[in-house]
Formats: structure tokens, C-alpha cells, sequence
């Protein structure tokens, strides 16, 4: 299932009201039904994610690829206050991932 985000879910250990609630491990629980190929990535490592997902897609039985990031969009920590982000034109080599990857900040 892809998410657009900003909503919880069964894995946030949060209602849809932000009532605390149990959060389902989702990688122990398809583990537990059987699913082989499970593969936690970090979506801004876009090689890693790249790669999980071609060798889900040549699994022979059933795949799933968890990206596992918070949103940038949604306000928290003070951390992200501190935190900021841009392109080094020094260093761009115009490969275009920060493109590819969407992100809002640099779109």
C-alpha cells in the first residue's frame, strides 16, 4: 500500500483521532505469515531502495519493501529546525536524484 502520508496508521502506535494504540510491527508480522523477502530501506538512500525493490520484483514468491522515514513535511522535533538542506552547486554532478526523489523542499 502506498501512503500519501500525514495519516497514522497500525504501525504508528497511534489511532486516526492520535489516540495512543499497540503498534504493529510490520515486518515481524509478515515474517510470520511467511513473506521471505521483506526489506526495511530508507527511502532517502535511493540505491538501497532502488535495489530492494528490483530484487523483490525477482523474488519468486511474495515481496515487500518497508520504507521507513518520517515525513519532512510534518512539523515535530527541534531537530528539524536545525537541520537544513540544500544543493551544493560545487558538488552536483546533475544527476537529477533530488529530482526523481520528489522532495518538496527541492522541487
Amino acid at each position: 500500500t502506498g501512503m500519501t502520508g500525514h495519516q497514522q496508521h497500525p504501525g504508528t502506535g497511534h489511532t486516526l483521532k492520535g489516540d495512543p494504540a499497540p503498534a504493529v510491527d510490520y515486518e515481524s508480522l509478515l515474517r510470520s505469515l511467511g513473506v521471505e523477502y521483506v526489506e526495511v530501506v530508507d527511502p532517502w538512500d535511493l540505491d538501497v531502495t532502488e535495489k530492494a525493490i528490483s530484487s523483490g520484483l525477482a523474488h519468486t514468491g511474495p515481496a515487500v519493501v518497508i520504507a521507513r522515514r518520517r515525513c519532512n513535511l510534518l512539523p515535530d522535533e527541534k531537530s528539524r529546525e536545525k537541520t537544513r538542506y540544500r544543493v551544493d552547486p560545487d558538488e552536483c554532478i546533475l544527476c537529477e536524484d533530488c529530482f526523481e526523489m520528489g522532495c518538496p523542499a527541492l522541487v
